[in-house]
């Protein structure tokens, strides 16, 4: 993902490669390699990348506006949200390791 791509492979009965077009946070332009798509039409593999993009989109903001308060025992339902929390429990994790060592 970039400020003017997004890039995804899509996992459901086949892989399919969905490609958005970004211009000033807005879409230009959609690809999606499985057959419905082939003639132009949006497809269910297009909305998911959108939805998550959506979805990381909104959870950026609310993390910038609640200075990243994250709560581990929460659910993480988007991959970014995933991520962050790793990333948190790796900090945690190391930080004990750093103690352990002392």
């Amino acid at each position: 993902m970039s400020d003017d791509i997004i890039r995804a492979d899509v996992i459901g009965s086949e892989d399919y490669e969905v490609e958005i077009s970004l211009s000033n946070g807005e879409v230009t332009d959609m690809y999606c390699s499985c057959p419905y798509a082939l003639d132009g039409r949006n497809c269910k593999h297009m909305a998911a990348v959108l939805y998550e993009w959506s979805e990381n989109e909104a959870e950026e903001k609310k993390d910038e506006e609640n200075a990243i308060n994250t709560d581990l025992f929460q659910p993480a339902y988007t991959v970014n949200s995933h991520k962050k929390k790793l990333t948190a429990v790796e900090g945690l994790v190391s930080g004990v390791v750093e103690r352990v060592q002392k």
